[in-house]
């Protein structure tokens, strides 16, 4: 509880008032766009990595049954005793089981790290990386995730068919998340309807933190349902705030500009947040959005060829 109370208070210090949440909710909603797209190529990247390293782990299991199995082989050849006989008969067909199960775990082995590796060659010929591991141009990815259209090049082609079979590969939830992103990008209204599900989500932890503070620090209330999960969305959102923030001032700085009033920078953001759900309402495509201008100041997000 008092954890969400100095979140709220933390973002209080910035000038939001208990009567503005809306605002800086559109502002957490657009940069939630770019925040998920990060993570989705992480997500995707590391969950096929680890599918290989399943794979390795199955085969270095199978290896040691083998090898337990050819010991046990070994201690009941030239026992002639009949309890031993029906013993090395069990172990022996053990092992040639144990062997199959090998053969088929290297194969399989193989080729997920043949089909992987050429995979993640693929994708980072569209998406490169940098040395510390970020996505050296944001848009790149994005266009991975839109429809194709005729003047993509061969190289965006193959990287689109490579992340959904990486996704393939990877299963479970970075599927999911992949399929959901793709989905979204290729319906417009779909991808403005979820902005706008993001904000109502933001604007209700906003409002429940107000609350929290005034629990905290008015009635001395330091215990709470879910409270747990509260001070973890509480610094998520702060987190957040301090990401966009963050890149706005930086952006400001490099140009020399006169740094913007925070309360402005959310009244700005939530704008646009807005134009974004007008554009995405009446557009037959998301290709002209640019994501890597999405949050930025002056940025010209929506003109992308």
């Amino acid at each position: 509880m008092m954890s969400a109370a100095l979140a709220w208070s933390a973002l209080e210090s910035t000038g939001l008032k208990a009567k503005n949440l809306e605002t800086l909710a559109k502002a957490c909603a657009l940069q939630t766009t770019r925040q998920q797209l990060i993570s989705l190529h992480w997500i995707i990247t590391q969950a096929a990595n680890a599918k290989i390293d399943h794979f390795r782990h199955r085969k270095a299991e199978f290896e040691g049954r083998v090898r337990t199995h050819e010991r046990a082989v070994g201690r009941f050849e030239g026992n002639e005793a009949p309890w031993a006989e029906m013993a090395l008969r069990r172990q022996r067909d053990s092992l040639k089981d144990a062997r199959v199960n090998l053969i088929h775990a290297e194969s399989q082995q193989a080729a997920a790290e043949v089909e992987i590796s050429a995979g993640f060659g693929a994708l980072e010929r569209h998406v490169s990386v940098t040395g510390s591991g970020h996505i050296a141009s944001l848009n790149a990815w994005l266009d991975v995730l839109l429809p194709q259209r005729q003047s993509d090049t061969s190289t965006l082609i193959a990287a689109r068919k490579a992340v959904l079979g990486l996704g393939k590969h990877s299963g479970g939830i970075a599927e999911d998340l992949l399929g959901m992103w793709i989905g979204r990008l290729a319906v417009p209204a779909r991808y403005a309807d979820w902005l706008q599900e993001q904000q109502h989500i933001y604007h209700g932890i906003l409002e429940w933190l107000y609350v929290t503070r005034n629990q905290v620090f008015h009635r001395g209330k330091f215990s709470n349902p879910a409270d747990t999960l509260t001070a973890h969305a509480a610094r998520g959102i702060v987190d957040l705030v301090l990401e966009f923030l963050g890149n706005w001032r930086a952006v400001e700085n490099s140009g020399n500009a006169s740094g913007s009033e925070i309360v402005q920078i959310y009244k700005l953001l939530a704008d646009r947040k807005d134009d974004l759900d007008g554009r995405l309402r009446a557009a037959t495509s998301c290709h002209p959005l640019d994501v890597a201008q999405i949050s930025a100041p002056n940025g010209d997000w929506w003109n992308r060829a």
